[in-house]
């Protein structure tokens, strides 16, 4: 088992808590598939708050790598799927 502690930062917060959150987790799932840490079909573990502010953290999910377009870090590949 190896473990991530994916912190990603996007240029704004989105209005929407939920929607950035989503957001926040596929660009952290993007990163570590342009990096070949994990591939489509493995399943991930997402700690994640049920709302906005400290002290929410209790929600565990299993999420499984999804086949999405990647653009790769290095001009010299072609893009992954």
């Amino acid at each position: 088992m190896i473990i991530f502690n994916v912190m990603v930062n996007i240029a704004e917060s989105l209005a929407d808590w939920g929607k950035d959150i989503q957001t926040r987790i596929q660009t952290g799932i993007d990163s570590l598939r342009r990096k070949r840490y994990i591939r489509v079909g493995d399943p991930i573990v997402v700690v994640s708050g049920w709302r906005q502010g400290t002290g929410f953290t209790n929600c565990v999910r299993i999420v499984y790598v999804s086949p999405g377009h990647v653009e790769n870090q290095i001009a010299d590949f072609e893009p992954c799927w």
